[in-house]
C-alpha cells in the first residue's frame, strides 16, 4: 500500500516536471527569419599610365654629314658655349617621335603634349623687319606611304625645294601652326576630343592611350642659298635663340 502511494507521488511529480518545462519552453519562443549576407568589395580604379619624352638631338653643336648644302655644311659650336647647340644657313636636322603616353587608365583622364616653341625678339633682318628663315617639317609613314608638310614663311624654302604649300602670315603663327600640327598627330584618336588650341586630348574611361595617333618625324631646315646673305649675316651678329620644348602630362579629370 505503502509503495503504491510512493509510486502516484513520483508520477505526479513527473508530470509537474513535463508541465512545467512546456510552460518555461512556450515562455521563451519566438520568431527567427533569416537571408544570406550582403557584401560589396572594391578595388582602387587602375591607372597605369606611363609618359615619356626625347627630343634631344633636334639641336646639335655640330653639323657635319647633315648639312642641306651639296659641300655638306659644317658647324661647330665654340667649347665655351657648348651648353647652346647652334644652327646656321646650311644646317638641318630631325628627331622621331612616337609613344609619349601609354596605358588603359579606367578613369577619364587629359592628355597635354606640352610642347612650346619659342623665340627671342632677334629674329631680324638688320631694319627691324621680322626675318626668320629656318622652315619644319613633319613627315607620317615610312617608305611609299610617307607624307611630308612643310611650314614656313612666305619666301622662305623648305626641305622640299619649294616655299611651304601654305606660308604661315608671321613668326608667331608660324609656331602655332606647327604646335597645332604635333598636337593633332602625336595625341589625336577616334575615341577622343582634341583640342589643339590647348595641346590637350580627352580621353574617355578605359581607352588605351594614344589610339590613333602617329609616330612622326618632326624638323628644321635652313636654306643655303635663299638669297637673304645680308640678313643671314645679321643673324649670325646677333644669335638670336629658338627653343623647343616638349613635357607631356596625364591627369584625371571629372
Amino acid at each position: 500500500m505503502k509503495k503504491n502511494a510512493m509510486l502516484k507521488i513520483a508520477a505526479i511529480l513527473l508530470v509537474a516536471v513535463l508541465l512545467t518545462t512546456c510552460a518555461i519552453s512556450s515562455t521563451f519562443a519566438k520568431y527567427v527569419a533569416n537571408t544570406t549576407a550582403s557584401t560589396e568589395q572594391a578595388a582602387v580604379a587602375k591607372w597605369g599610365v606611363t609618359v615619356s619624352a626625347d627630343i634631344s638631338g633636334l639641336f646639335e653643336n655640330t653639323y657635319l654629314g647633315k648639312g642641306s648644302h651639296a659641300s655638306d655644311t659644317t658647324v661647330e659650336g665654340l667649347a665655351a658655349n657648348a651648353t647652346i647647340d647652334r644652327l646656321a644657313p646650311g644646317t638641318t636636322d630631325e628627331v622621331s617621335i612616337s609613344s609619349l603616353v601609354t596605358g588603359t587608365p579606367e578613369v577619364m583622364v587629359s592628355v597635354k603634349l606640352g610642347l612650346n616653341i619659342t623665340t627671342d625678339a632677334n629674329w631680324k633682318d638688320g631694319e627691324d623687319n621680322e626675318y626668320f628663315p629656318v622652315t619644319f617639317y613633319i613627315t607620317k609613314g615610312t617608305g611609299n606611304e610617307a607624307t611630308t608638310t612643310y611650314y614656313g614663311l612666305a619666301g622662305m624654302k623648305t626641305k622640299s625645294g619649294a616655299v611651304a604649300a601654305q606660308p604661315s602670315d608671321d613668326l608667331d603663327d608660324l609656331l602655332n601652326d606647327v604646335e597645332v600640327a604635333l598636337v593633332t598627330e602625336l595625341l589625336g584618336s577616334a575615341n577622343s576630343s582634341v583640342d589643339p588650341t590647348t595641346g590637350s586630348v580627352v580621353y574617355a574611361p578605359n581607352t588605351t592611350l594614344g589610339t590613333g595617333a602617329t609616330s612622326v618625324v618632326f624638323g628644321w631646315y635652313w636654306d643655303f642659298d635663299n638669297g637673304n646673305d645680308a640678313a643671314d649675316s645679321y643673324l649670325g651678329d646677333n644669335m638670336p635663340t629658338i627653343s623647343i620644348a616638349l613635357n607631356p602630362s596625364v591627369e584625371q579629370i571629372d
